[in-house]
């Protein structure tokens, strides 16, 4: 199967039928279309430590554009990469970065 492949559409008279094509969720995982470069994101979060010794999620999500889910997954990635340590819970978290 052709991972790009485009919808098709058949047009009858009096109806249209779009099929999609089928993709897997393994397909999609492993090829990691939808995951952004990770070493740019990451990036990007540490450019935030060049004005403050430590961050928020909230400064994570302001910097990237993203949720606050979102800007907690890249947080833990960093936290298991040893990037940045976490600091405190609740409202009062802070990362540092190691």
């Amino acid at each position: 199967m052709d991972f790009l492949q485009k919808p098709s559409f058949l047009v009858a008279e009096n109806t249209v039928t779009v099929v999609l094509p089928k993709v897997s969720y393994g397909e999609v995982h492993e090829r990691k279309l939808y995951a952004p470069d990770m070493k740019a994101v990451h990036q990007r979060v540490l450019a935030l430590f060049f004005t403050s010794e430590t961050i928020t999620r909230s400064d994570v999500e302001h910097q990237l554009g993203v949720s606050a889910t979102s800007a907690k997954r890249v947080l833990a990635g960093m936290m298991q990469s040893y990037l940045v340590k976490k600091e405190g819970d609740g409202p009062a978290t802070r990362y540092r970065r190691l």
